[in-house]
């Protein structure tokens, strides 16, 4: 098995992307019998990311002072994703299935000929219609077939494939309004099937 690691770059992220990643980390690790021990308690980091939101809003308002608040949580949320990222790796042993089920993004790797890159900025949004979610993501390229998975949001190792397609778009329904799930596709191509993608929540409409 390849070794794979996340990638961390905290500081180039823009706040509103800081806190994204926060949001996605702390959905996929809470109660994920991967990482059963975090070093700081899930519930902190909620709370972080909710004052974080808050200051973000306020500071689009112009003031120094929100301004300022607002980089002091988003230092402090750094530092937590930090912590969970080093913890995440002791954890994962640099298997890829493991590193994607904690929500921190793969960093990319050199891929065998013919094989797909990782799938990108895959989607999940809530469709049109009652019950139903529209998964979409970059396309990767030599990619012959894409399988997305899915997994119910309180077991992050319970993962199960959903759908094979050839389009970098699905459309699934049958869930109960509002149920929210856990979503990543792997591409395959002429010589094997590649890495898995992040991680991606997905609710219901």
């Amino acid at each position: 098995m390849a070794y794979a690691d996340i990638t961390l770059r905290i500081t180039r992220l823009s706040m509103l992307e800081l806190y994204t990643l926060g949001v996605r980390v702390e959905t996929c690790m809470r109660n994920n019998t991967l990482f059963p021990a975090p070093p700081d308690p899930l519930d902190q980091l909620r709370s972080m990311l909710r004052d974080f939101s808050d200051h973000i809003s306020t500071a689009n308002e112009g003031s120094k002072r929100a301004y300022i608040a607002r980089d002091v949580c988003a230092q402090r949320v750094r530092i937590v994703l930090n912590a969970l990222a080093h913890y995440v790796r002791s954890e994962s042993g640099g298997d890829a299935a493991k590193l994607v089920a904690s929500g921190f993004p793969l960093r990319k790797t050199p891929a065998p000929m013919d094989v797909p890159a990782p799938t990108m900025h895959i989607a999940a949004r809530p469709g049109k219609a009652e019950g139903v979610i529209q998964l979409r993501w970059d396309p990767s390229k030599g990619t012959k077939m894409y399988t997305v998975f899915i997994a119910p949001m309180d077991d992050g190792s319970a993962w199960r494939e959903l759908a094979r397609t050839t389009r970098c778009s699905i459309k699934v329904d049958g869930f109960e309004s509002g149920a929210r799930h856990r979503f990543k596709v792997t591409a395959t191509g002429t010589a094997g099937t590649g890495l898995e993608s992040a991680v991606v929540i997905g609710m219901a409409a």
